[in-house]
């Protein structure tokens, strides 16, 4: 019963998409005679975002490695008992298992730079992948303009 009501719904569907206009090309104004120009262009940038994706390799790797050893070195301090207030905060004796937790809010400025990084290399990725599928289209388009 069920069944036949989606099959139902889905004809009545079908039957309505027959008086609707038609849709419009995504592209009014595409200039196809400077197709070989944009492809190039397009390579360009994404040798370009080629070399920024290094960078940005590097800066997340940094940050990383920078929290880590902020908060390790956090965590012996407050173990030690060497950092006795926190944002003005009384430290008091710390636990050994809730050191840990307390060193990665200590350096809650670290972690924002590693989520940064992270954050600014994974938008570079889905750049480059934006502009590879870019240049695919182009090379599809001017495949078919030969």
């Amino acid at each position: 019963m069920a069944d036949d009501y989606w099959a139902k719904r889905r004809a009545q569907e079908l039957e309505d998409e027959k008086d609707r206009p038609p849709v419009p090309p995504l592209v009014d104004n595409f200039d196809y005679g400077n197709t070989r120009e944009e492809i190039l262009h397009k390579i360009k940038e994404l040798r370009l975002a080629r070399s920024v994706i290094f960078k940005s390799a590097q800066q997340k790797a940094t940050a990383i490695s920078e929290y880590a050893k902020k908060v390790t070195i956090t965590e012996i301090r407050l173990k030690n008992g060497l950092i006795d207030k926190i944002d003005g905060i009384e430290v008091g004796t710390v636990v050994a298992s809730a050191a840990r937790k307390m060193a990665e809010g200590y350096c809650w400025k670290e972690l924002y730079d590693k989520e940064y990084a992270e954050a600014l290399y994974k938008s570079n990725l889905a750049n480059i992948e934006a502009i590879k599928s870019e240049l695919n289209g182009l090379q599809s388009v001017n495949k078919h303009l030969e």
